[in-house]
């Protein structure tokens, strides 16, 4: 099926809206008809028009990043979310990747802004793309395991309370505890919790 194409003549008012990577142009005099067009495709000017292709709308997956974050006593590092979803929930330090941003260092920044320490990637624990794992939608993860290299332990960011566990809490956010699992199989880490 062909994409529809609209027409709009030289001398509307368009301004720019940005998601992520797609541009949208949208005329002013139209109110919110940029709800409609959040599946543009192309845009591109013919002679004394403007012309705005649409097709499907293209959704990909947001990236993030967790880690499984060792202190030297060998305890891990939670934090307690502030915000939904899983708001008051332990979950371990992550966050989403910055366009432009290499995932290792997406996951020493995470590790910074929401305990305080900074910390040095020691391994790869696991890719997590199950569609579901989080219920703002397709979130792939990269966990890492890291272990504290410096700082202070301090709750930052958007962590409610930081703190470090020998044994688990009850109440992970998201798949954390899978996640938390893998990392103890893997690498041998000496962490206790009826999910582990």
């Amino acid at each position: 099926m062909a994409p529809r194409s609209w027409l709009f003549k030289p001398g509307l008012a368009i301004r720019t809206l940005m998601r992520l990577d797609e541009v949208f142009l949208v005329p002013l005099n139209l109110g919110h008809l940029w709800e409609a067009l959040m599946g543009a495709l192309k845009c591109f000017s013919s002679p004394g028009h403007l012309v705005i292709a649409l097709g499907p709308e293209r959704r990909t997956p947001s990236v993030a990043v967790d880690v499984v974050l060792v202190r030297p006593d060998g305890s891990i590092v939670l934090v307690k979310r502030a915000k939904e979803p899983f708001k008051g929930y332990w979950a371990l330090p992550g966050g989403f990747v910055r366009y432009g941003e290499r995932v290792e260092d997406a996951a020493r920044r995470e590790a910074r802004e929401e305990t305080g320490l900074e910390v040095a990637i020691e391994g790869l624990v696991g890719v997590y793309s199950e569609p579901d794992r989080d219920p703002r939608g397709h979130v792939i993860s990269i966990a890492f395991l890291a272990r504290e290299v410096g700082g202070l332990l301090r709750a930052a960011s958007d962590a409610a309370e930081v703190r470090a566990f020998k044994i688990l809490p009850e109440r992970l956010a998201f798949d954390h505890a899978r996640i938390i699992g893998d990392a103890v199989r893997k690498f041998g880490l000496k962490i206790s919790s009826p999910e582990v």
